[in-house]
C-alpha cells in the first residue's frame, strides 16, 4: 500500500548522516581537485562548475518535491545524468531531507540490441540494483520490453511492418520497440503512485545543445533549462547536461569510479568498459570526442542484430 507523502520540509528535522565515503567527500573534491577545476579558456568554465551546477539543479528539484524519472539507455549521456542524479539523491537522503520516495529509472530492452550492448546494460543495471539496496535509496528500476505484437518478430513475421532499410526515412521499429514500450511501462508504474506524486514527475533529460543545431533548436522550442524544472503538460523537464560538450561527458565518466584513482564517486567500478564499447563501435576517442553526426533512418549508434540499415 502506497503512503501519501508530506513534502512540508519545515516539519522535519534535518540530521546529517556521514559515512566518510566518496559520496560524502565529493563536494570537497569538486572544490580542491586541480584537474576538475581546470578552466577551459575558450569557454570560461571547468568540469567542476558544470558538475556542481547540474547537481544543484537536481537537488533543488528533489527538495521542491519533484519525483524524478530518468530515461536510461546505458549510453554515455544517460549514464552521466544517472551519476549526477545519484550524487544529488544521496546528498538529499543523507541530509535527512523530506523527498519523494518514488523516483524511477526507465530502461527499454528492445530484445534486438547488439549482444555487447545488451550485456553491458544488464551488468550496469545489476550493479545499480545492488547499489540502491545497499544505500537504501528511494529509487526503482522500471524495465520496459515490447509486447509480442510490437516486437521485431511480431511485426515482421505477421506482416504488420517491414524492416528498416538503409533508404528508409521512418523508424517504425524505434516507435514500436522503444517509445511504445517505454510509455506502457511508465504508465503501469505511475498507476501505482499516489495522485499527488503522479502530478509532479520531472523527466531528467540527457540532451545537449552541442549535439546538433537541430537538437539545440528543439531544446529551445521546449524552453529547456539546465537550471530549473520547466513545467509541461506531463509534469516537468530538466536538461541537466544541456550546456555540456561530448568531451565534458567523457571526462566526467572517466573521472568516476570506486577506486582511489577516481576523484568522483560511482556505483560502478569504473566507466572504462563504456568508453571501450564506444571506441570499438565507432572509433571514437573519448579524449578528443566530437559530436555524433546524424545518421539515416536508424539513429542508433551501435545498431541492432536484426537491422538491415548497415547491410548494404
Amino acid at each position: 500500500m502506497q503512503q501519501t507523502l508530506n513534502f512540508d520540509l519545515s516539519e522535519q528535522p534535518i540530521p546529517v548522516l556521514l559515512r566518510g565515503d566518496k559520496w560524502d567527500s565529493v563536494w570537497s573534491e569538486l572544490t580542491d581537485n586541480e584537474d576538475l577545476n581546470f578552466v577551459d579558456a575558450s569557454r570560461g568554465t571547468s568540469l567542476s562548475s558544470l558538475i556542481t551546477s547540474s547537481v544543484e539543479s537536481i537537488h533543488t528539484a528533489l527538495i521542491d518535491g519533484w519525483t524524478m524519472m530518468i530515461g536510461y539507455s546505458s549510453g554515455k549521456d544517460s549514464e552521466t545524468v544517472l551519476h549526477l542524479f545519484l550524487m544529488a539523491l544521496i546528498r538529499a537522503v543523507r541530509s535527512g531531507a523530506t523527498i519523494s520516495q518514488h523516483h524511477f529509472i526507465l530502461h527499454t530492452d528492445t530484445l534486438i540490441e547488439s549482444p555487447e550492448v545488451r550485456w553491458l546494460a544488464d551488468q550496469k543495471l545489476a550493479e545499480l540494483e545492488r547499489f540502491i539496496a545497499k544505500e537504501n535509496l528511494p529509487l526503482t528500476i522500471v524495465l520496459a520490453k515490447p509486447g509480442i505484437s510490437q516486437s521485431w518478430t511480431g511485426r515482421i513475421l505477421t506482416g504488420r511492418g517491414l524492416p528498416t532499410f538503409s533508404n528508409s526515412t521512418a523508424r517504425q521499429c524505434s516507435q514500436d520497440l522503444k517509445i511504445t514500450s517505454a510509455k506502457r511501462a511508465k504508465a503501469a508504474y505511475m498507476r501505482e503512485l499516489p495522485k499527488e506524486v503522479r502530478q509532479k514527475v520531472c523527466l531528467l533529460l540527457g540532451s545537449r545543445d552541442a549535439e546538433s543545431t537541430i537538437r539545440a533548436a528543439n531544446i529551445a522550442k521546449q524552453r529547456g533549462s539546465s537550471d530549473r524544472v520547466i513545467k509541461t503538460k506531463d509534469g516537468g523537464e530538466l536538461y541537466v547536461v544541456k550546456n555540456w560538450l561530448a568531451s565534458d561527458v567523457w571526462e566526467f565518466l572517466l573521472s568516476a569510479g570506486m577506486g582511489s584513482a577516481y576523484p568522483l564517486p560511482s556505483y560502478l567500478e569504473s566507466n572504462v568498459t563504456t568508453a571501450e564499447l564506444y571506441k570499438a563501435a565507432t572509433g571514437e576517442c573519448v579524449w578528443s570526442a566530437t559530436e555524433k553526426k546524424a545518421s539515416d533512418a536508424c539513429g542508433a549508434r551501435f545498431g541492432c542484430w536484426a537491422t538491415l540499415v548497415f547491410m548494404y
